[in-house]
């Protein structure tokens, strides 16, 4: 039988968990062809994680991210690759963006069959070199009936893989998960999704049937659907806006074939002070209470991070991310950074802390010293016409709230 184009997405859980992220995102993606298939493992890390130098008016950075694959059964080796990225940031802010990232591919050829892909990271402008665990790539005989890629959010048939390790992302970037189905014959979305035991009824465009593939232009890894292949291609768009994160189940019927995906759903750029459950049931008492807090808090920790996601799915019923959740933890983020001193470590606990997370960014802010040389900050938000002053008694940038 004649082999299609087709890829296959792997999910690496020891790179990015729900608890504990890591920056660094890599996914694999096959192309079957006739014979030898094209295989991409592409990566992706944000600029705070690299190490830059400073060069007249600019920084630099770079990596070099180094494959090798081993045949599963006798673990030797078949090919061994690395891709050399440098990037220039203009300006220090930029040096520590968690959005801008450094970002390659690798691609080799392989037959059907069970490998071993062992990755190395080496980080420019220093000595530290991270070998990762190594993680399987299985190539099929045939294609999956189906499969699925997280693209950019655009219109056109030439799209910019998003590469978030073979998951779906929600968050307030937009993105559109493409579905390839291994029948041409199919034109009406055929799939259903369960997102936590709550069936969806998405709507999807239909992109028409062919073939695709995969390359690699300037800095993005292109997923480009032509007609020369027999798929059938559906997209939903806005894709970061339609689920909870949680696993979703992705099953389609076609005729008397059918399959199945798990896929992992997760919170970009999730704010840090969301990640522990435990500190973040914490950080309720800021806005809802002391005595909210605490109950949540006596119950047994296994179950803090379901009792999180109950209490803000109680507050907002947004469809996919709980953007209230999202906007109170960010503040929390920034409020924890920003309003920190030698008394409050964590400025989150402050009085302008609290009040930040609580109202948000004031629309103006006044400074200036009274009669007694001590530091005032008076905050004014327009909306409610309130005002809010803020003296330093110690001189040590503890801010308090005047009553």
């Amino acid at each position: 039988m004649k082999k299609i184009l087709m890829f296959f997405f792997i999910t690496l859980g020891f790179l990015y968990s729900q608890r504990n992220p890591s920056p660094l995102l890599i996914e694999s993606n096959i192309v079957y062809t006739d014979s030898v298939h094209n295989v991409y493992i592409s990566f992706r890390l944000p600029y705070k994680y690299l190490f830059f130098v400073k060069e007249n008016y600019s920084y630099t950075a770079g990596l070099s991210f180094t494959t090798e694959v081993l045949d599963k059964e006798n673990e030797t080796l078949i090919v061994r690759e690395t891709s050399y990225q440098n990037i220039t940031a203009n300006s220090y802010k930029d040096t520590e963006s968690n959005k801008l990232t450094i970002e390659g591919i690798i691609e080799v050829q392989l037959k059907s069959g069970k490998y071993l892909i062992d990755p190395i990271v080496s980080l420019e402008n220093t000595n530290r070199s991270f070998k990762l665990d190594p993680f399987e790539l299985v190539i099929e005989e045939e294609p999956p009936l189906m499969n699925y890629v997280v693209v950019d959010n655009s219109d056109s048939s030439v799209m910019p893989i998003s590469n978030y390790g073979g998951s779906i992302p929600i968050g307030l970037d937009r993105k559109d998960l493409v579905i390839i189905v291994a029948n041409p014959n199919i034109e009406t979305f055929p799939i259903s999704i369960d997102n936590n035991n709550l069936l969806s009824e998405l709507s999807a465009d239909y992109l028409g049937k062919g073939g695709y593939s995969i390359i690699r232009d300037k800095n993005n890894t292109i997923f480009s659907i032509d007609d020369k292949g027999s798929y059938s291609f559906f997209r939903i768009k806005d894709v970061n806006f339609k689920f909870k994160e949680y696993e979703i189940i992705l099953e389609v019927n076609s005729g008397k074939l059918s399959d199945t995906l798990s896929v992992p759903v997760i919170l970009t750029n999730k704010p840090e002070s969301l990640i522990n459950p435990k500190y973040a049931l914490e950080l309720i008492s800021i806005g809802y209470g002391e005595e909210t807090s605490r109950k949540l808090l006596r119950e047994d920790e296994e179950d803090y991070e379901r009792l999180l996601r109950e209490f803000w799915d109680s507050k907002s019923k947004n469809e996919g991310i709980n953007l209230l959740e999202y906007e109170y933890y960010r503040r929390c983020d920034y409020a924890s950074y920003k309003f920190g001193n030698s008394v409050n470590k964590n400025g989150v606990y402050s009085d302008r802390g609290k009040t930040f997370v609580k109202l948000g960014k004031p629309d103006d802010v006044k400074r200036y010293y009274n009669d007694r040389k001590e530091a005032v900050e008076v905050w004014y938000y327009k909306a409610s016409g309130n005002s809010f002053v803020f003296i330093d008694n110690s001189g040590l940038g503890d801010y308090k709230l005047k009553k």
